[in-house]
């Protein structure tokens, strides 16, 4: 299978010997794991099949699987685990019979992707929001980062996971669904880590590199209004480019973080790469890597997604990427964290389902142990960070 990479697949219920047959047949295979925004993926492409794959052989759509990537051209190299995926999508084409299979790592209940809610979170913590939503999921939660206090705000007709994406997103933390698990972890961190390997342009087999200041800041003029006072303008980061926003929110801390994670988002696309090197297991989304070779492209980068492939090319890899900025902080003041202390209480909803309606809407190698890079959340099952 694909030279010198093998790729194994359990299925996960139903006929057992499934996952054995997809492994036989399988003419390619591609993970994309992305650091933030949506789901990890996964897709299987089989060919030569015999009719027996539209009968009995068929897999469910909302079938589970268990894909791995396993290189043997390494000397002690170990199993690479992509998680557990729900099928989502299955096509044909003939003659000869050829498969592709789709499948997106989500929790099992569906509800978190496709049934609209009405909710008002009041004096709630992210932290305790997301968990409530994962108890809903029947998922754990990973959440790496400040506590973010959120005095109100309504979730209006939206799923849980759009809820939730678009409230990571309004306070600059990241947000992704992998291996049945959701995870929150804070970017600006994560780009502040230590590179976990160097890549030369003479290793890539093809590469794209782009610049821009269309859409970038260099600060922020903020306009914040309390709801119980009048209109307040902060100015963060330096002049030059300035992003304006006017937002409502329930302290000056609050407003500075949404003002901060609005530029630290635009501020992520200055500088962007996109390369495919021949695969290696230890790259994830979310880790810093360095680019050499490439004059005024080379730099820190912090990586926003891999695809690895595995066909008839060999085991490769394409990672798309951004060079690190000087990010925009907001620090927390001893006021606002004793107000944080004082007001902290268990979420509270008012709740009214929606219609029923279904839509889909490492400094180095040796600091991995510090790189949550999923490998770290799926490795430590007990760690504090699990809520």
């Amino acid at each position: 299978m694909a030279g010198e990479t093998e790729v194994g697949v359990e299925y996960k219920k139903g006929n057992k010997k499934l996952g054995k047959l997809i492994e036989k047949n399988l003419e390619s295979f591609t993970y994309t794991d992305v650091a933030s925004g949506q789901s990890d993926s996964i897709n299987i492409s089989m060919a030569n099949i015999d009719m027996e794959w539209m009968g009995e052989n068929m897999p469910p759509r909302g079938a589970e699987i268990t894909m791995q990537i396993a290189p043997k051209y390494w000397e002690n190299a170990k199993t690479f685990e992509c998680g557990t995926f729900i099928i989502d999508d299955i096509s044909f084409s003939g003659r000869p019979l050829s498969c592709t299979i789709g499948g997106v790592s989500t929790p099992t209940m569906q509800d978190f992707k496709s049934e609209p809610r009405t909710k008002t979170w009041e004096k709630a913590v992210l932290k305790d929001v997301a968990s409530k939503i994962g108890k809903s999921a029947g998922v754990n939660v990973y959440y790496e980062g400040d506590s973010i206090q959120i005095e109100e705000c309504e979730q209006n007709s939206q799923t849980d996971s759009a809820f939730l994406y678009s409230l990571c997103d309004k306070y600059g933390m990241a947000m992704k669904v992998y291996n049945k698990r959701i995870v929150i972890f804070d970017p600006v961190k994560y780009e502040a880590k230590g590179a976990v390997r160097t890549f030369k342009e003479k290793e890539m087999t093809k590469w794209s590199f782009n610049t821009t200041v269309e859409g970038t800041y260099t600060g922020v003029t903020l306009k914040w209004t309390d709801p119980d006072k009048d209109s307040i303008t902060v100015i963060a980061g330096e002049k030059g480019r300035m992003y304006s926003l006017n937002i409502q929110a329930s302290s000056k801390y609050d407003a500075e973080l949404q003002a901060a994670a609005k530029v630290n988002e635009a501020n992520r696309k200055i500088e962007t790469i996109d390369f495919t090197v021949p695969g290696d297991c230890l790259i994830t989304a979310s880790q810093c890597i360095r680019i050499k070779g490439l004059k005024n492209a080379d730099g820190k980068y912090y990586i926003d997604s891999v695809k690895h492939s595995v066909g008839s090319s060999g085991y490769t890899m394409q990672i798309q990427a951004h060079k690190v900025q000087t990010p925009i902080k907001v620090n927390i003041t001893e006021t606002e964290k004793k107000a944080q202390s004082s007001g902290k209480k268990t979420s509270s909803e008012s709740s009214s389902q929606g219609s029923g309606t279904k839509y889909t809407n490492k400094e180095d190698s040796n600091s991995a142990e510090k790189t949550w890079g999923k490998r770290a959340a799926e490795i430590a099952g007990n760690m504090k960070g699990w809520i």
